[in-house]
């Protein structure tokens, strides 16, 4: 069953009854995945990298298509010429009309250069404003190839805003993909964090029920003269101590509770019963497997790795813009002008130009080697962030497993537990159904049952949130970290 699915029911179960659901782990993991801000906000993050990478990359591969009309631009206008019927200069009133277009094409090569294409067609009239119907037009036609390719300073290239963009998405993805793992985690601490609330408070109610029984026995029995006063009074604080915890347990639950409720997005006024995980299936984990998984995984690590890219190119750029820039530019233009229209590819006039521009900074009082100085300074800052993490990673790991490992000794001495709690409650049943004890060894035994499988299963819940942690430190199945069947036993273990 998909996640949607099991939020849509889950969320329909709620609105049938607002005040109560019952919640299991991959349903709480579900919700989380659908209601969280900012696992939301880190997917909004991604996608607009996405959409930086997928202009850059279309800046740096695809041609540009560009048309510009003007249709049409009129120009009303005094002017003094010279009237040849008297041979003197005089005042007249003209006009001009021009229709023009330019449809331009760009296309950028892998060499951060650019090829561009330009077609540019005018129709224009001048002519005496006086004069209606007047229709005399000059046609002119020009196709023009400029190539400019930049020598030296390539630092604004196409490629290097194409680089970054990569750089910046593939660290979004891998933040985001981090704060997924990151929340199952929480949700999973969270969950377990309730769920042994709820079984605390269970065992320390009928520890309040076993010490009220006690106190009204002992008062009995101080009443008869069996005890002292001071025993009786001593079970009197017992009872007292026994509802304190009770009561403080009783407000970790909720709390726990408050807490999972608020990271999932239920209303706090649901009740909710929740449903412990099954025990986790385990065998001996391989340190060696897990270093080399978090390693190799490890989010953290290749942010910090683009980081490193990201500032070896700023070395790069800040050396190429601290230097010369030499850019070569040449053009080559056909141009048709008559009084009918001719395309200018049809053998007319043709037009050369050849640029080579360089400059060089005169006194720039040191800004370049500043620069310089500033990007190396950022590139040995992101080695140590990278060398940091990682041996932070290979400590977490470390005590990751570690953990793992006492908890599942500590899992299986508690199966023990239980299992003599188990015998011994059938025997305290089995003397008082003959009558041989009474009904408060009974629950004594009953008490002792009751606190071992609350002890087994908090062990598994400590188990199953520690293996969560390794897979979230490894970003690895167990079953991936496993030791192989043949590996003696305490040689892939840390050292």
């Amino acid at each position: 069953m998909s996640s949607a699915v099991v939020v849509s029911l889950v969320l329909a179960m709620i609105a049938s009854d607002r005040n109560s659901m019952v919640l299991d782990m991959e349903t709480a993991l579900s919700l989380a995945m659908e209601r969280n801000r900012t696992l939301a906000a880190r997917e909004i993050t991604l996608e607009d990298a996405g959409l930086s990478r997928r202009r850059a990359w279309i800046d740096r591969y695809l041609p540009r298509f560009e048309l510009s009309l003007t249709l049409p631009s009129y120009r009303e206008y005094t002017t003094r010429q010279l009237n040849f019927d008297t041979g003197a200069y005089e005042w007249f009133d003209r006009e001009s009309r021009l229709f023009s277009g330019v449809l331009s094409v760009d296309v950028p090569l892998p060499t951060d250069g650019t090829l561009s294409i330009d077609f540019d067609g005018e129709r224009w009239e001048d002519f005496p404003r006086d004069v209606p119907d007047y229709e005399d037009p000059t046609y002119t036609s020009t196709l023009s190839f400029t190539y400019t390719q930049p020598i030296l300073d390539r630092s604004n290239g196409y490629e290097e805003a194409f680089r970054k963009a990569d750089i910046a998405f593939k660290q979004a993805q891998l933040s985001y993909q981090q704060e997924l793992f990151d929340l199952e985690y929480r949700v999973a601490q969270s969950f377990l964090s309730a769920v042994r609330a709820a079984e605390q408070t269970r065992i320390d109610s009928l520890e309040l029920v076993v010490a009220r029984e006690n106190a009204l026995l002992g008062r009995q029995k101080l009443a008869a003269g069996l005890i002292s006063r001071g025993d009786a009074l001593e079970l009197e604080l017992q009872e007292a101590t026994t509802r304190a915890a009770y009561i403080s347990s009783h407000a970790l639950r909720r709390g726990r509770l408050e807490d999972l409720l608020l990271l999932l997005g239920i209303p706090l006024e649901t009740y909710v019963e929740l449903v412990p995980p099954p025990p986790s299936d385990l065998s001996d984990v391989s340190l060696d497997k897990a270093l080399n998984r978090a390693l190799s995984r490890r989010r953290e690590l290749h942010i910090e790795r683009y980081r490193l890219e990201r500032a070896e190119l700023d070395i790069e750029q800040a050396r190429q813009s601290a230097g010369a820039d030499l850019d070569l530019t040449v053009g080559v233009g056909i141009t048709s002008r008559g009084t009918d229209f001719d395309p200018a590819w049809n053998g007319n006039s043709k037009d050369r130009s050849i640029t080579l521009g360089f400059s060089v900074p005169l006194l720039d009082f040191g800004r370049g080697g500043i620069s310089v100085s500033s990007a190396k300074l950022q590139q040995q800052r992101a080695r140590i962030d990278l060398e940091s993490t990682r041996e932070s990673i290979v400590v977490e790991v470390r005590s990751t497993v570690r953990d793992v490992k006492s908890l599942s000794e500590r899992r299986a001495l508690l199966v023990q537990a239980l299992t003599v709690a188990e015998e011994n409650y059938r025997i305290a049943q089995a003397r008082f159904d003959a009558g041989s004890i009474s009904s408060q060894r009974l629950l004594d035994a009953q008490l002792s049952l009751f606190r071992a499988r609350t002890n087994l299963l908090s062990a598994r819940m400590d188990l199953d949130l520690a293996l969560r942690r390794l897979q979230n430190v490894t970003l690895a199945r167990i079953d991936e970290l496993r030791l192989e069947e043949n590996t003696p036993s305490g040689e892939d273990t840390e050292q």
